[in-house]
């Protein structure tokens, strides 16, 4: 009997996690990313609870190291946090509040996206990146390539 559940796997699970799990940052990869030039600086004065000012100053961090965002719940960034309240709120022990709203993580995001001149992907250019990938699936043979590219 064929096993129609079976699926193609491409990427390993370690794989899959480096892709999309949040970050796991050495303390230098920390000390750059969560360095703040005078425009970041004025964006986190202007935040007035401390768990969004957390949360912006992580989603900040990540973006620069991966160049994407992340979903998360700030207990999941913990070290992070940790590293976060020492550096920037060093009289804070703990954090009032461990979430944030979804509309302050999108408003967050598109302010990051400011910073450094990014835009959402549109719909046009997401069906012009599966036309490609789709093209060229039929020229190599290996799917992984395809995905290797993605970084290029």
């Amino acid at each position: 009997m064929h096993d129609q559940n079976k699926r193609l796997n491409i990427l390993t699970e370690k794989e899959i996690e480096a892709l999309y799990a949040i970050p796991q940052l050495t303390l230098e990869e920390r000390d750059s990313f969560f360095s703040l030039d005078p425009l970041e600086t004025k964006l986190l004065k202007s935040i007035r609870y401390l768990n969004a000012a957390v949360y912006f100053l992580l989603q900040l961090g990540y973006f620069k190291a991966k160049k994407q965002f992340f979903v998360f719940e700030l207990y999941e960034a913990g070290n992070d946090v940790v590293y976060l309240l020492r550096r920037y709120f060093p009289n804070v022990t703990k954090l009032p509040a461990l979430t944030v709203s979804k509309p302050t993580r999108l408003a967050q995001q598109r302010e990051i996206l400011r910073l450094f001149d990014y835009q959402i992907c549109s719909q046009a250019w997401k069906r012009k990146l599966r036309e490609q990938a789709e093209s060229l699936v039929m020229i190599y043979s290996k799917p992984g390539y395809i995905l290797a590219l993605r970084h290029h």
